[in-house]
């Protein structure tokens, strides 16, 4: 082992492109410390498998974490943080974006594990720096070997621009890249004052880039083009040693593994990036073909080339920059070659499983499937991918309409898209519209294999008092991916407020075991103590974390079905009366919300709840019975 590096730091700004280093002038001033590898490939233009790659040393075909969201790495998947746990390494991570939350595997072999807090999908990089540096600074840190990565999430889209450009402006993209410069200085100048960096390997990285329209897509993940594909790469290390000039995330590990005097374990397919040997490096996306089913991306880059086959065979000249003149056609035999060298990549797509052995133990998961591949026009395809981008950034402002309008603009290029679905889904139910039958028709849940699209015409069509309908799509999107908690979180309400307790309980157990650190498994815990006999602890519980949830609908609906169970029938009034405030409706909701109020004898909200049920589902099989109730308390 390698006694002159007693500390390793690897830090990952998350959508840095290539050419976005020059936003970076106080890190810039630091590089001189670095070697760089000059061409450096991300295999994933994706953030949880591009992690997963650079800390597993293998290519997403091989540790089977193909996107984000719906994948969790395997126990059995070498990974660099476990390695150097288990050789008695103190070992941290501080995450900015809930995309590498704990419950996708990333924990695995760190003792501490920093992500952002329940009910934040991100956190700016002042925060997670912050939490980083107290960690640094702790006393007996330097009391053995220590392992931090740090990943800084602003750079990704929504853009905000620091007062220094246009929001969401192409602008506003670089300038996000020099708030994270300025916010990294406190982690050079503690290396500085700590006298560091003698004793310190640094890696300075991206997962991937970012588009910004270059080649029709405006953020990233689906094409393979420089723009997301090319990484900065910067290594610093005590021990002078010569870096090539070509490499993939892939080669993270073993590099480090290298500088380290570890043997690289034989799982791992990178290679220290210190072996002069220039190697093929390959890049894939599903991301397209999961969302959207359009085809599944594949490329690699080798001896200065660049080969891209999806929807087309691309061939590039590296050294003529820009990816402007498609060669494919005049040089056929490295096509061929090409194409034979990906066989075993795109075999392992057809054959690889999402997820852990143990959910697909389950029952959880099943293979990716094949399906039905659609292919559509570039020009209409970035028709598609801008309007996907706006309603991106107009789901973050809350611009429904916004939303509403770009999205039936777009449906005219792919009227079949599940990633328009689930935005005008959105739309839809936020602005309260109800959308054409033969378009509901041409909904295809089964497409989106994230579960979102399913998800989100469930909700649709519980808002529509489509309650039956509506649970059977919940139990698509949780049988497509376990990992999003959303459905698992309203087939729980549905079982509740439907007078059906004993269906909730199997999910909160899932609650409990893979949304812990979200809202639904707090609230799901609260249920659980519930079911428990502690009803009173429950809603202790509960009011301790209001603050937190106040905005949330779903933790008004759980704390006043607690409440009503408990027969405190004024306070579940308050609690549904909150929750209908912030948007949540459904047949079962006002007739149990209703029926309470006729409990305490308010007959005024009674009446006023009973009509409102009339008005909204003059056909629901209580309608006769609701009419009945009417009559029997008139008004006076």
């Amino acid at each position: 082992m390698n006694l002159l590096i007693s500390f390793i730091l690897i830090i990952s700004i998350d959508t840095l492109r290539y050419d976005a280093l020059e936003s970076m002038p106080l890190t810039g001033k630091h590089l001189h410390r670095f070697q760089q590898v000059e061409s450096c490939w991300t295999p994933v233009p994706l953030t949880l498998p591009a992690h997963i790659s650079m800390l597993s040393g293998r290519y997403p075909y091989e540790h089977g974490i193909r996107n984000n969201g719906h994948y969790r790495l395997k126990d059995e998947t070498v990974y660099l943080p476990q390695l150097l746990h288990e050789r008695g390494y103190r070992t941290a991570a501080f995450v900015s974006a809930q995309v590498l939350s704990a419950k996708y595997g990333l924990q695995r072999g760190f003792d501490v594990y920093h992500e952002p807090p329940i009910g934040f999908k991100e956190q700016p990089a002042e925060t997670t720096i912050a939490h980083c540096l107290e960690f640094m600074k702790q006393e007996g840190v330097n009391d053995r070997p220590t392992l931090v990565f740090l990943h800084l999430y602003d750079p990704h889209a929504p853009y905000r621009g620091h007062d220094r450009a246009a929001p969401n402006s192409r602008a506003a993209y670089y300038a996000e890249v020099t708030h994270v410069d300025q916010q990294l200085q406190q982690i050079w100048s503690f290396l500085d004052e700590q006298n560091r960096w003698g004793s310190t390997l640094v890696v300075l990285t991206s997962d991937h880039g970012e588009d910004l329209g270059d080649h029709g897509e405006f953020q990233h993940g689906l094409y393979l083009y420089d723009t997301t594909t090319r990484v900065p790469f910067f290594l610093h290390a005590p021990a002078e040693r010569t870096l090539r000039q070509t490499g993939s995330l892939v080669d993270l590990a073993p590099t480090i593994l290298d500088y380290l005097g570890i043997e690289k374990p034989m799982e791992m397919t990178g290679t220290s990036l210190t072996d002069p040997d220039s190697k093929t490096c390959i890049i894939e996306s599903l991301a397209a073909y999961e969302l959207m089913r359009w085809p599944k991306m594949y490329g690699l880059v080798e001896g200065g080339w660049k080969y891209i086959e999806g929807d087309g065979l691309e061939l590039y000249k590296l050294d003529q920059g820009g990816e402007t003149q498609n060669l494919a056609e005049e040089f056929p035999d490295r096509v061929r070659q090409c194409k034979t060298r990906l066989d075993p990549v795109k075999l392992a797509s057809r054959e690889t499983p999402r997820g852990d052995p143990e959910l697909l133990a389950l029952g959880y998961l099943s293979p990716v499937s094949d399906g039905e591949i659609r292919t559509i026009k570039r020009s209409d395809q970035r028709r598609v991918l801008e309007a996907l981008h706006n309603s991106f950034l107009d789901l973050d402002t809350g611009n429904f309409e916004g939303i509403w309008d770009g999205v039936m603009n777009a449906l005219d290029a792919d009227r079949s898209n599940p990633a328009l679905h689930f935005y005008l889904l959105t739309a839809a139910l936020r602005l309260n519209k109800q959308l054409p039958e033969d378009l509901i028709n041409s909904i295809k849940p089964d497409y989106d294999n994230s579960g979102s699209t399913a998800y989100m015409l469930g909700q649709y069509l519980e808002k529509q008092g489509f309650k039956e309908k509506a649970s059977n799509y919940y139990e698509q999107a949780q049988e497509q991916n376990p990992l999003f908690i959303e459905p698992s979180l309203a087939l729980m309400i549905l079982a509740l407020t439907s007078g059906r307790p004993d269906e909730a309980r199997p999910q909160v157990e899932l609650l409990l075991r893979y949304g812990a650190q979200e809202e639904a498994g707090i609230l799901a815990e609260a249920v659980w103590r519930m079911y428990q006999g502690n009803p009173h602890y429950a809603l202790l519980f509960l009011d301790k974390v209001e603050q937190k949830l106040q905005s949330s609908v779903r933790y008004w609906l759980i704390k006043g079905y607690i409440q009503s169970s408990q027969k405190k029938n004024e306070s579940a009034l308050v609690s549904f009366q909150r929750a209908h405030e912030l948007g949540y409706i459904s047949p079962e909701f006002i007739l149990g919300w209703a029926t309470i109020a006729l409990e305490i004898n308010d007959l005024v909200q009674a009446r006023r709840l009973f009509a409102e049920f009339l008005e909204r589902y003059p056909r629901h099989k209580e309608a006769v019975n609701v009419k009945e109730i009417l009559a029997a308390y008139p008004q006076n």
